[in-house]
């Protein structure tokens, strides 16, 4: 029995969640409805932490049940977070939004690869699981430029809240593709690296107290990832702090999505010539700068910070999961990625916090001026680590 039509209805999944036109006035959005950034931080918060708590859960009830009914389930979450802020006028309907999308992303992060790798392997083609993984990503960016373009003038000539019905209805195309799926044959044995979430986190503190450089690693990279996470969540706010004209926001959605891509690609060609540590290095310093440049700068020439650093990021994911799951134990990588997210998560929520309490007190600018700073404090810290010995 062929699971070949899976990877199509997983590719027309993936180009239809990420038609999502809300994206690109999400933040004038929440102004609009009475949010300040200081609230805004608080729904990233309990995005985080909702996040945190059910990814480990969901991966479990993913092998228990079916990858497809996690996928299934998950997708009703999806739409719901998209259904709730039209109606909203506060923030009691944008923390059951963050709530949703949580859900949504916690059930499908782990059931969308294992459904696909089993797919695969069903058909004797598990050996092309990373191209059809570089296929996905193109689908997707493809995807988010038809959604940026169109999703600002869409909401200057209709409205913002037209685009969040929009959005609703492609999340809802989506899961009619779930719908369509076919459950694959598991492939391996389940995951034994413990019976409680006890000792899972003793297993992941020997892990790193084993390989300190790793955790070394793993929390710079993720300064840096967090401080680029709310730059993509608030360049809304800094264009609009800058007067920049609506109908151009697209362009720099289309702008920031097109340099991304490059920056995944040559990520690896980069780590054959220089390694992991110079690499991750360079990648940080290019993110910094390009936060502070904006942070400092605050005119349309500011967006080219944004772009920088939104190439950076996309080099740096890559070569951070490279680096530990060359040292990870093959019996205990999900769990050890699995704490390298939390520590992601956690620290999104501690900067997060300066970052909405600046912005609110100061303004937008202020609070890029904390991240590039803070990304800035990494790099320097991370220097001597990074070029002390080779890879």
């Amino acid at each position: 029995m062929s699971f070949y039509k899976n990877i199509r209805y997983l590719y027309l999944m993936t180009f239809f969640r990420s038609l999502i036109a809300a994206y690109v006035i999400e933040r004038l959005f929440a102004l609009e409805r009475g949010l300040s950034v200081q609230m805004v931080v608080w729904c990233e918060i309990i995005y985080a932490v909702a996040t945190v708590a059910l990814e480990i859960p969901s991966g479990f009830l993913a092998d228990r049940f079916g990858r497809k009914r996690l996928l299934l389930f998950g997708g009703l979450f999806d739409v719901l977070e998209f259904l709730a802020l039209p109606f909203a006028g506060g923030f009691f309907l944008f923390g059951v939004s963050a709530l949703a999308a949580a859900i949504g992303s916690a059930c499908s992060s782990g059931a969308w690869n294992a459904l696909l790798y089993d797919s695969l392997r069903a058909d004797g083609r598990e050996g092309d699981f990373e191209k059809v993984l570089g296929r996905d990503k193109a689908v997707n960016f493809t995807a988010y430029l038809i959604a940026g373009v169109s999703g600002a003038l869409l909401a200057q000539a209709f409205g913002y809240a037209f685009n969040y019905w929009l959005s609703a209805a492609s999340m809802a195309a989506g899961l009619v593709f779930t719908c369509l799926l076919r459950e694959p044959p598991k492939s391996g044995a389940p995951d034994k690296t413990g019976g409680s979430l006890g000792q899972i986190a003793r297993l992941s503190a020997r892990f790193f107290r084993k390989y300190p450089d790793v955790f070394r690693f793993a929390v710079f990279s993720s300064i840096i990832a967090a401080c680029v996470n709310y730059v993509d969540e608030f360049w809304q706010n800094y264009l609009n702090g800058i007067a920049f004209p609506l109908a151009l926001f697209g362009a720099v959605f289309a702008a920031d999505i097109m340099f991304r891509a490059p920056g995944a690609l040559i990520a690896f060609k980069l780590l054959g010539r220089m390694g992991h540590r110079a690499v991750m290095w360079l990648a940080s310093l290019l993110a910094a700068a390009g936060i502070l440049w904006a942070a400092f700068c605050q005119s349309a020439w500011g967006i080219a910070g944004f772009v920088a650093a939104g190439f950076a990021v996309e080099i740096i994911e890559p070569v951070t999961a490279g680096y530990i799951h060359r040292r990870a134990d093959p019996g205990a990588r999900a769990t050890i990625e699995s704490t390298a997210a939390m520590l992601l998560r956690v620290l999104s929520i501690g900067l997060g916090l300066a970052f909405g309490y600046l912005s609110d007190q100061l303004s937008i600018f202020a609070g890029f001026r904390l991240l590039g700073l803070a990304a800035a404090a990494a790099c320097v810290l991370f220097a001597r680590f990074a070029l002390s010995k080779r890879d």
